[in-house]
């Protein structure tokens, strides 16, 4: 237990209020600029419809970001991960899929 008051903890999102996120990134390979703004979009309307965020970059080559819930205090779950893994392994247009575990999302952030 540590040894700062309960306040303090939720006020640094330490101990029980604790946010934790993924890190995803993968290779992409698209010749047509407007299948790759859907691709995203689609992503996007995904996370959003699961009340989860995310953060990152792209370009026709690569998609990187971190995937946080939605919310204050809370958390992305394992199922949250594995649905996002899912998303990514049913597009063949993804390759290189490299998905990290769940990790504090303020000592990556």
């Amino acid at each position: 237990m540590s040894i700062r008051s309960r306040r303090l903890r939720k006020k640094l999102f330490l101990d029980e209020f604790a946010v934790f996120g993924f890190e995803f990134s993968c290779a992409l390979s698209l010749e047509d600029e407007n299948i790759f703004d859907a691709t995203i979009d689609e992503f996007l309307d995904f996370l959003d419809d699961s009340d989860l965020e995310m953060g990152g970059s792209a370009n026709q080559e690569s998609f990187d970001g971190f995937v946080f819930a939605k919310g204050r205090y809370v958390s992305v779950t394992d199922k949250d991960l594995q649905a996002v893994k899912s998303w990514f392994n049913s597009r063949k247009i993804f390759t290189k899929i490299e998905i990290s575990e769940l990790v504090d999302a303020h000592e990556v952030l």
